[in-house]
């Protein structure tokens, strides 16, 4: 009878040897993929594809806007910008209905006449706190290459906070402003809420289109008292903003856009960041070396793990783990934590982990 086939320890070095080159080279070209804006750009499309995927409906935190639509500007049979005595009528109204504050998502560059003006800046020095939009802009200079200058304002003596937003490289609004003076920041400052402070990193968690933000129109809130619901603003924060998608102004992709939704309203990005901050609700993007980690850790696993199966079987357990990467990834993403699992997918079918010898 022949003798078993039994490996030499000269065959058993050979073989680990391999297997350590095929990992380094794997994970060198895990190094070099991710590197490429290719790459990056998919980590963001999944991200788009997981807050498509598991956006809750919002928390119940007390935040009502209020969008100066098409509805209300057909209503009221003007064109922006309004006159400011309605901002003030809007102002007393809110007021009277016990809104805790309101943040105006709004910049008053430009006078209007005195009487509109006026009537607005005794508004804003009534007893409802107020916070104003406040933005910058960046600006050439022939003496400095960059400079950002701070928009003027009619109304300098009230509290203003900052709005701007600035989207990702391809247009996408996954962060909102997180410096201490942000526009949403110190309207829960003004009404003595307390916010979690955004971590390192910090975007957005979105919530259903479906199960919308408590919404107002602006001429239902001119009239809170009659034409709102008892309760609907009192001890609320109150964001105003305007909100005409048709007409294009202050809109905004998000993540629900690069997957065939519709563009957001400025007013609603800071609402869904005041929401966030309120219920601690933000996704942290997980530490860098973890995923690397996951992804180095995955390679030698399923290298040792599948190197002497069938082709069939080693195919069956990659396909298993690569399942559940993408499960754990979706959980994490629920619990507020977010990697992408690129990484360790890639490396799930990658040069380390060939094929095994039995058939």
């Amino acid at each position: 009878m022949a003798a078993a086939h039994s490996s030499s320890p000269a065959d058993t070095q050979e073989s680990l040897g391999e297997l350590v080159r095929r990992i380094v080279l794997a994970f060198a070209l895990l190094v070099v993929l991710a590197a490429m804006p290719l790459y990056q750009r998919l980590a963001l499309y999944e991200f788009d594809f997981l807050t498509s995927l598991t956006a809750p409906a919002p928390p119940n935190a007390g935040v009502l806007v209020v969008g100066l639509d098409e509805a209300s500007l057909a209503q009221l049979g003007v064109a922006p910008p309004l006159p400011r005595r309605l901002h003030a009528q809007l102002v007393r109204a809110l007021a009277e209905a016990g809104a805790a504050a309101l943040g105006v998502d709004m910049l008053f560059a430009e006078p209007q006449t005195a009487v509109d003006d006026d009537a607005l800046r005794q508004a804003l020095q009534g007893t409802l706190p107020i916070v104003l939009a406040g933005a910058a802009v960046q600006n050439d200079s022939s003496q400095v290459a960059q400079y950002v200058q701070q928009l003027p304002t009619v109304f300098p003596e009230a509290m203003r906070g900052a709005a701007g937003m600035v989207p990702d490289e391809d247009g996408i609004a996954r962060r909102a402003p997180m410096q201490p003076d942000a526009f949403w920041r110190v309207l829960a400052q003004q009404a003595d809420r307390q916010v979690s402070a955004p971590p390192d990193g910090a975007l957005l968690r979105y919530y259903a289109p479906e199960l919308p933000i408590p919404y107002a129109h602006y001429t239902q809130a001119l009239d809170a008292q009659h034409s709102l619901a008892p309760g609907a603003v009192k001890g609320r924060l109150v964001l105003l903003g305007q909100n005409t998608p048709v007409g294009g102004v202050d809109q905004f992709r998000t993540p629900f856009s690069a997957l065939g939704g519709t563009t957001q309203s400025g007013v609603f990005l800071h609402a869904t960041a005041l929401l966030n901050g309120l219920a601690n609700d933000w996704i942290r993007p997980v530490p860098w070396p973890l995923p690397w980690l996951a992804a180095l850790l995955a390679m030698v696993g399923v290298t040792l793990f599948t190197r002497r199966f069938s082709a069939l079987r080693a195919l069956a357990a990659s396909v298993a783990l690569g399942s559940a990467t993408v499960v754990a990834g979706v959980f994490a993403f629920v619990a507020g934590w977010w990697f992408s699992v690129l990484s360790p997918a890639f490396t799930i079918r990658s040069p380390a982990s060939p094929p095994g010898a039995r058939r």
